[in-house]
């Protein structure tokens, strides 16, 4: 029973691994194939994201650093790029005027939209090689693991 037990474990850890290995291999081809193209880095993309999230409020250059795990003189030059390129703006949240936001520009939600549409043919192309009954399992298996929480030792 206790070798069941290894061997189930054992395969948990490669399914893991193998995931994490295809995600990263996804996300940089991905990456490289439509964000090069509009001269955007990953960082800069999560920060219009964010932007697109939220718009037409703003989203808190806080919020950015946490979740990017950047410190303030990094956050600083994204929003610099982003904004010299005119794909967003600064501004003082509503909520507390002594803190800084972000928003989308009229051209930086354009570019989300082309972005978008580049992202959607990206992941089509990729997967196409999966008949639609797989990609259907693919996305059950994944919604089923997106939603488990580490179990207690």
């Amino acid at each position: 029973m206790e070798s069941g037990r290894v061997a189930a474990e054992e395969l948990s850890v490669r399914i893991f691994w193998r995931a994490w290995g295809a995600q990263q291999r996804i996300l940089t081809s991905i990456h490289a194939e439509v964000l090069t193209e509009y001269k955007l880095r990953p960082h800069h993309h999560y920060v219009l994201r964010a932007a697109q999230e939220t718009d037409p409020e703003l989203v808190s250059v806080q919020t950015i650093k946490t979740q990017l795990r950047i410190k303030p003189p990094a956050a600083s030059r994204i929003l610099a790029y982003l904004e010299t390129r005119l794909l967003i703006e600064r501004a003082l949240t509503r909520v507390d005027r002594r803190r800084i936001g972000v928003r989308l520009t009229p051209q930086g939600r354009e570019l989300m939209e082309r972005v978008d549409r580049s992202l959607r043919k990206a992941c089509h192309r990729l997967l196409s090689d999966l008949a639609p009954a797989e990609r259907e399992t693919l996305m059950a298996l994944l919604g089923k693991i997106q939603h488990l929480q580490p179990a207690s030792s």
